[in-house]
């Protein structure tokens, strides 16, 4: 995965969590499309140095001595540059998603990996009431890819929707702390993820 991908994904996950905080706090299902693309607006005019922020700290935690900052730099430079055509694309991706939420539909993968005995899988993972969603990748000490982010499927802001035999949807947000903390103490793990970006059509990336 470039580092344009991964970046596109830190932004799909972070407007992510901003589209579904907003969904709860105003009790919504659906974002009309005006409305949506005035969200996304001021999400980039008022909360753009902390966007940046985010993208560059979960790049930092992720690669840790290898981070290309003078990259990462140009990068967000480029993304805030043209602001409308990044507000478009972003509002994009949401509506799609919103779409897969309303139809029900997605796009789902299940991959098996090995669990590292000292680093786990490699995934830093956000437990919400009614979500669990992929937030980084981790990696070890001599910032090695550990098998989440080298199996090159799982994406940031995918949701985690089923551990071996259990349906994440069907327990409460503790128990689903509980479940994942028990099967990381095995050799092996099956996971099954929900991805509803538009990016996984042409890449498919705790």
């Amino acid at each position: 995965m470039s580092l344009q991908e991964k970046v596109r994904n830190i932004i799909f996950y972070y407007v992510k969590n901003q589209y579904n905080n907003y969904l709860q706090e105003k009790n919504l299902k659906f974002i009309n499309d005006n409305e949506l693309n005035h969200i996304i607006t001021r999400l980039y005019v008022e909360q753009k140095k902390d966007l940046a922020t985010f993208i560059k700290n979960c790049l930092k935690e992720m690669m840790q001595e290898n981070y290309p900052g003078a990259l990462v730099e140009n990068i967000i430079f480029e993304i805030f540059q043209d602001q409308e055509m990044a507000v478009n694309r972003v509002t994009l991706e949401i509506k799609k998603y919103q779409e897969y939420l309303l139809k029900n539909i997605s796009k789902e993968y299940e991959i098996t990996v090995p669990i590292d005995q000292d680093y786990g899988i490699g995934l830093k993972i956000d437990f919400l009431d009614n979500d669990v969603i992929v937030k980084n990748y981790k990696r070890n000490s001599h910032n090695k890819l550990l098998p989440a982010e080298e199996s090159g499927l799982i994406s940031i802001g995918d949701s985690l929707i089923k551990i071996n035999d259990k349906n994440l949807e069907e327990f409460n947000t503790e128990q689903k702390i509980n479940i994942v903390k028990e099967a990381m103490k095995k050799d092996f793990i099956s996971l099954k993820f929900r991805t509803f970006s538009s990016a996984c059509e042409v890449n498919r990336t705790m």
